[in-house]
């Protein structure tokens, strides 16, 4: 059965709130009122998570290779991009302050 993985606060049957907690199991009830993000997520089988480990280990060699090769693919930032904070403030339009 689901659990929570969030505090969250349902109306039952009978028209009363009631409150879970995380790691509370979702009752059948309630089941219809929840969304997939107030809920743990499902657990996978070992058979998948051996996999997504053999791929993340081929991506990290694969960025460590492009990093080995000392191009840098990113493009240098422009000056114009970035605010110059120690630039006097522009000046302001519409009236004076009153004194």
């Amino acid at each position: 059965m689901a659990k929570f993985s969030t505090h969250v606060a349902l109306m039952s049957p009978e028209y009363q709130a009631v409150s879970f907690g995380p790691g509370d199991e979702v009752p059948e009830w309630a089941v219809d009122q929840v969304g997939a993000h107030v809920l743990e997520p499902e657990e996978t089988s070992e058979v998948d998570e051996s996999d997504d480990s053999e791929e993340s280990g081929e991506h990290d060699q694969e960025s460590a290779d492009d990093e080995a090769d000392g191009e840098d693919d990113t493009p240098p930032a422009a000056d114009d991009e970035q605010p110059n904070f120690t630039a006097p403030a522009p000046a302001r339009r519409g009236r004076s302050r009153k004194q």
